[in-house]
């Protein structure tokens, strides 16, 4: 693992936590490039803007910069294909919400066998191909931060106001901080979403369908969209058939991927960040 990469010549807490303008959820994910070092510069140099770039010429030290700040990987050709493996095993477990590129030589076959990456790129690597896909990926794994943090937010917000008075929230500084993080991620979720195509919805779909025990209901035709479970997972009630008595339909959407029980008041996401195979060629 400590090996170079050979030459590549031819080419918080409830009181206090940070406002989520100035969280990882919200802003550009930082890019871990590792392949040779000719390949590894180029590559940043493409992809350096509005991103910050950490590069790595050899799999242990792509290993040692691997953290949760690391969004979207791009794991060269230089790369063995059981290194780029183990590496995405490990980019998986530091930091679940990041997405992966891999990038093969043009008489190599992509890595079909397990799983973690996102995008497979071949030599000789375009520019305007490799910027692309980090935009993209760096999109999605932003949005589904922004989820995470705002589904942490609003429970958080749920919790505080059992027992108490809307006076006494009004006047709680804690929880108007919190919901002054809601409102700035919400903001956020939707510049981002306004920003998507039908590819990016589709990957994000293909998120919710790949965890089997989501249990996900048919398309929302709400605003925000997503698609909200069957019932509730604390009380047990029905989502999506009309319950009356203030009940609604079981559920409030609070964002993207994000609901409240009307019965109970708990807070779920539908958000998954496991890895999907989205690209070969």
């Amino acid at each position: 693992m400590s090996a170079s990469l050979g030459d590549d010549s031819d080419e918080e807490t409830s009181e206090e936590v940070p406002r989520a303008a100035d969280t990882p959820a919200i802003s550009a994910p930082t890019v871990l490039v590792a392949d040779g070092p000719n390949r590894a510069d180029r590559y940043a140099s493409w992809i350096d803007s509005p991103f910050p770039v950490e590069t790595a010429n050899s799999p242990a030290g792509a290993s040692e910069l691997i953290s949760p700040k690391i969004g979207v990987a791009v794991l060269g050709a230089g790369v063995s294909d059981d290194s780029k493996q183990q590496l995405l095993d490990s980019l998986g477990v530091r930091n679940p919400f990041a997405r992966s590129i891999l990038v093969q030589g043009d008489d190599e076959p992509p890595m079909l066998e397990g799983a973690g990456y996102d995008i497979c790129l071949f030599t000789p690597l375009e520019e305007d191909d490799l910027r692309e896909a980090v935009s993209r990926l760096a999109r999605i794994a932003t949005y589904e931060r922004a989820v995470s943090a705002f589904f942490e937010y609003t429970t958080h917000a749920a919790n505080m106001q059992v027992g108490k008075s809307e006076t006494a929230l009004s006047e709680d500084e804690t929880y108007q901080d919190i919901q002054e993080r809601i409102d700035q991620t919400k903001a956020a979720l939707e510049r981002i979403r306004t920003s998507m195509d039908e590819t990016d919805r589709r990957i994000l779909m293909e998120s919710l369908e790949a965890d089997p025990g989501a249990g996900f209901a048919s398309e929302d035709a709400g605003a925000g969209g997503g698609r909200h479970p069957d019932k509730c997972s604390d009380c047990g009630l029905e989502w999506g058939t009309s319950h009356g008595g203030g009940l609604a339909n079981g559920y409030e959407q609070l964002g993207a991927f994000v609901w409240k029980c009307t019965r109970c008041g708990s807070v779920q996401q539908a958000a998954n960040a496991s890895h999907r195979w989205l690209a070969r060629r």
